[in-house]
């Protein structure tokens, strides 16, 4: 039996994914400080010159990315997160300890270790959150796909989905929905099982074949983060 269940995802998983999304290209973004000064020059270009005309990117460079923490439900699964807060760890601790010796400190370190630092405050600026009231086509969301295209980012890297992030979270339909979309078709007595576990079946069903939700999925397409949820 094939279901054609409504496929909208929940406004507060397309949150939470897109949340990891921006996690993600946060975390690529540490490792390419080139495409990392393209991006804060882009974002300042903006502001410096109007005559570009008005636009938003997904760099918010008067602040970090400590919100993620709040919008993913189990951050401490997170790999991008993972990555991006050891990379935190270990910058902070060659750091002097006080704003007063910071300019001498830059001042000392070569181009290379700038541009380094200079890639994670960039990646520590990614918004690519998409919210409730978003739309896909928001500019802030079409730049956040257009420097996870620079990045050649492939959310499969970073994201698995499972029982806990992703199929205890949707109705049972779409669970049935991901499993045919994956296996062609699913066993009747999947029916016949309550929802985590059906969901915790879910998981194992689609561990390895490079499944992804769709709001995770359309970024790898370069369309859309995903629909918004009404």
């Amino acid at each position: 039996m094939q279901y054609r269940s409504d496929r909208r995802v929940p406004p507060r998983l397309v949150e939470d994914l897109s949340a990891q999304y921006s996690a993600a290209i946060s975390a690529e973004l540490i490792r390419r400080p080139d495409i990392a000064l393209t991006a804060i020059v882009h974002s300042l270009a903006l502001s410096v010159f109007p005559g570009l005309g008005a636009a938003e990117t997904c760099l918010k460079l008067n602040a970090g990315n400590a919100y993620l923490n709040r919008i993913i439900g189990d951050p401490e699964s997170c790999k991008a997160l993972a990555v991006v807060e050891q990379e935190r760890e270990r910058i902070s601790s060659q750091m002097p300890c006080n704003t007063q010796a910071l300019w001498s400190w830059l001042l000392s370190r070569s181009c290379d270790e700038l541009l380094g630092l200079l890639a994670f405050i960039a990646a520590s600026a990614v918004d690519a959150v998409q919210r409730k009231p978003d739309q896909p086509d928001l500019p802030r969301l079409v730049h956040a796909r257009a420097l996870a295209a620079a990045l050649q980012l492939d959310p499969g890297n970073w994201f698995q989905p499972t029982a806990a992030n992703y199929f205890g979270r949707i109705k049972r339909s779409q669970i049935l929905d991901a499993i045919d979309e994956v296996n062609g078709s699913h066993a009747p007595a999947l029916d016949k099982l309550k929802k985590p576990e059906l969901a915790a079946r879910a998981e194992q069903l689609v561990a390895g074949k490079s499944w992804l939700p769709e709001p995770l999925r359309s970024v790898v397409n370069g369309t859309t983060c995903a629909e918004a949820a009404e």
